[in-house]
């Protein structure tokens, strides 16, 4: 992810348009192959080497900003850990104990001699010498941590996750967000909205043309809860729209850095857009297949399973149930819609649209948020929680729902 100050950008008329590189570009290829050159050079380094070689970086042909930015999409890719063959915090208070003593004891004029002693009655007890004493002290900070791995990357790969980011970073600032598209095939419609609900992002179909998916999506700015980590939710989510064949067209409003005026940003797939998640189609989430594991393992009335299918409503409307439940030899007899980060409106219009369709057995499970403490009357239909979604708490909840409707 790119932040701010790195984000490359036209503004011409209330409009923003990101600045993308050409990945195929012979001086950017080369500058990012440099780059990855410079990384693998510090590779069992201190970080802060590291570091201070990328403050004077400069690549020939690549503008100073994109250069920083280059570098700073491999950094998140790096490992560092401390090479620290003792516990420096443990070592560190012994060393200072220890020095302590020896200053109150024979005092600066004596510093050079008892200083060593020191050194070498604290290493012994860690079979540590003196040097090694003195470089371990410090080692569990993060600028004298060691690069001891990277996630591969070629030259091109970088220059498009260069500018998959800069719009990730544009949508950190956005408000609500509108998707247009023709209608999707039945196996992108599914994959869209697994990862929409695997994100955690907040959204409603809205009436489209004939042959139109419009969906509306809350940015950051519009959520009241949890805005940045829900911003960086949004962000992981866009490459799932590079994937897509078909066209499709994305627009919202967005306010790029604090202090500037509203612009708006409109967005449509570009040969220098490209995602770098794999294509997994219809694609289940570890939490998800996790919490099926755990609620079969408790051996009650229902076994639960990962929802396969959209509910689809009249006018080209859907909903997106998590969560199957069945009966031993039976058929559906209860969904189960997660929400993660839900706001009165949404849950309010949500459940207006289960009553309308008359789905009976469609229930949602949300955290208990203030969003819930208006929404009155619906303690059969939604199951609060307070931090995690619990298999035995689902399990009491759909026999309370089973028993009132025998």
């Amino acid at each position: 992810m790119l932040t701010g100050n790195l984000l490359l950008y036209t503004r011409r008329q209330g409009r923003l348009m990101p600045r993308l590189l050409d990945p195929a570009e012979p001086r950017l290829v080369a500058g990012a192959e440099a780059l990855l050159q410079l990384f693998a050079a510090f590779f069992n380094r201190r970080r802060g080497e590291l570091e201070e070689a990328l403050r004077d970086l400069a690549l020939p042909g690549v503008q100073a900003k994109v250069a920083r930015g280059l570098a700073k999409l491999l950094l998140d890719r790096c490992e560092f850990e401390s090479a620290a063959t003792a516990n420096p915090q443990a070592l560190r208070r012994e060393l200072f104990d220890a020095a302590a003593r020896a200053w109150r004891r024979e005092g600066a004029p004596a510093l050079a001699r008892w200083r060593e002693d020191v050194l070498r009655s604290v290493g012994d007890g860690h079979g540590l010498a003196p040097s090694q004493v003195e470089q371990t002290l410090y080692a569990d900070l993060a600028e004298n941590q060691l690069l001891t791995g990277m996630r591969p990357l070629t030259a091109e790969g970088l220059l498009y996750r260069f500018n998959v980011a800069q719009v990730q970073g544009l949508l950190l600032r956005a408000g609500r967000i509108t998707l247009r598209s023709p209608w999707p095939s039945p196996r992108r419609l599914r994959q869209l909205f697994r990862y929409l609900k695997f994100f955690g992002l907040l959204f409603r179909q809205e009436a489209g043309g004939q042959g139109e998916l419009v969906l509306v999506l809350d940015g950051p700015l519009s959520v009241l809860e949890s805005g940045s980590r829900y911003g960086l939710n949004l962000a992981q989510f866009l490459p799932v729209l590079f994937l897509w064949e078909q066209p499709w067209r994305l627009s919202c409003t967005l306010i790029p850095r604090p202090g500037q005026k509203e612009a708006r940003l409109e967005l449509e797939p570009h040969p220098f857009l490209k995602s770098h998640y794999p294509d997994h189609g219809q694609w289940v989430s570890e939490e998800v297949r996790q919490f099926v594991e755990r609620f079969n393992g408790l051996g009650g009335r229902w076994l639960a399973a990962p929802a396969e299918e959209l509910v689809s409503l009249p006018g080209n409307r859907y909903l997106i149930p998590d969560f199957e439940f069945r009966a031993a030899g039976g058929g559906v007899e209860f969904q189960l819609e997660y929400l993660r980060y839900p706001s009165q409106d949404q849950l309010a219009k949500r459940l207006r649209l289960i009553d309308e369709c008359r789905l009976d057995h469609y229930l949602l499970a949300c955290r208990d948020v203030p969003a819930l403490r208006g929404l009155t009357g619906n303690e059969e239909r939604v199951l609060a929680y307070r931090r995690t979604l619990l298999p035995a708490q689902v399990n009491k909840f759909l026999a309370g729902r089973a028993s009132r409707g025998d």
